[in-house]
């Protein structure tokens, strides 16, 4: 009995592990949104913006909310026919459901959302790259909203400005609020340096999942003999729980700033690796103070969490090795004798 106690330990750890991990990852993918219902006469106007594009087409999302396993708010296609499209303006008559006008990341249908509402954020520097000239005014036409933003480095393709945007930062809002067409991209710096900061968090993640896979191992095969290896399979076990809370610990305060993640897949490399590429291309174009503060703070993170990624490694083929070891020696301390 005992060893079937001690065979379904590593399993019962993978699945609380497991779950640890899947509880972060949809807290991650749901999107903050923007929602807006229509007036006492059933009529809501839009942003054009509010249209998301994808390969697929272009898509009008409103809000539904599931239940039982299913619990939550999430987006649903609005029909092409139950909307219009008039001088730029997205136009909704009939219904007082709950439309999405703005999300912080990319959206489909099925995406789990959260609504927000935004304030007035401080003064904070954010990245365009796109845009080839000052557009004449904002969202609001009698008033310029360029003459509220400081320049504060640019180049052909390239600035980075100082203005006081919404909080939370969201990419569209902001783009209409600086009159800004939909091939612009907008980064807030904040949010680059967050990402950056993530990825020493990320990699101790990593390090943990590589060793308790190699403490998983050595549980396996001690379980054989489970009787002579209590000592050993105790340690293994103390090892995993402890390695668990702190799996936990982390992912409860790790959060990735919504704007840089992808539609549908957390895991989507290339994603990342097309975003960051942009960004980067951008400071490198600036050559700014700022610019070269953020590429050296997010190249040193790097750094970090490749370390952190190879002591994880090390440590769990040093526990294979040393096990090895000790079984050599008659299994020393760790193995009771027969």
């Amino acid at each position: 009995m005992r060893k079937v106690i001690y065979m379904f330990l590593p399993v019962i750890c993978g699945l609380i592990l497991c779950t640890f991990l899947s509880l972060w990852i949809e807290e991650q993918m749901t999107a903050q949104v923007i929602v807006a219902e229509s007036n006492n006469d059933g009529i809501l106007e839009l942003p054009y913006s509010s249209l998301e594009t994808d390969e697929t087409g272009v898509h009008l999302y409103k809000e539904i909310k599931g239940s039982g396993w299913n619990s939550g708010t999430y987006l649903e296609e609005v029909a092409p026919e139950d909307y219009q499209i008039v001088d730029g303006k997205v136009i909704i008559s009939g219904s007082f459901e709950k439309y999405i006008v703005y999300a912080s990341k990319p959206v489909m249908q099925g995406t789990r959302i959260r609504a927000i509402s935004q304030i007035a954020g401080k003064t904070e520097n954010y990245l365009i790259k796109g845009m080839r000239e000052i557009p004449e005014n904002g969202l609001n036409e009698k008033e310029n909203m360029w003459d509220k933003v400081t320049i504060l480095a640019e180049n052909q393709d390239a600035m980075m400005i100082s203005y006081q945007g919404q909080s939370p930062f969201i990419e569209k809002q902001l783009k209409d609020e600086l009159n800004l067409s939909e091939n612009v991209r907008i980064w807030h710096l904040e949010d680059i340096r967050s990402l950056g900061k993530s990825f020493p968090q990320i990699s101790i993640l990593l390090a943990i999942s590589i060793i308790m896979i190699f403490l998983w191992i050595g549980s396996w095969s001690s379980i054989k003999n489970c009787k002579n290896n209590k000592f050993r399979i105790s340690i293994y076990g103390g090892s995993v729980l402890f390695l668990l809370v702190i799996f936990q610990k982390i992912t409860e305060k790790l959060a990735l700033p919504s704007a840089f993640l992808p539609r549908q897949n957390i895991f989507e490399l290339s994603y990342y690796q097309k975003e960051l590429t942009e960004v980067f291309q951008a400071l490198r174009q600036l050559q700014s103070t700022e610019a070269l503060s953020v590429i050296q703070e997010f190249s040193q993170n790097s750094i970090i969490s490749i370390i952190m990624i190879g002591i994880g490694a090390v440590a769990g083929v040093m526990l294979l090795v040393g096990r090895k070891w000790y079984r050599k020696r008659g299994g020393g301390m760790y193995e009771e004798k027969k």
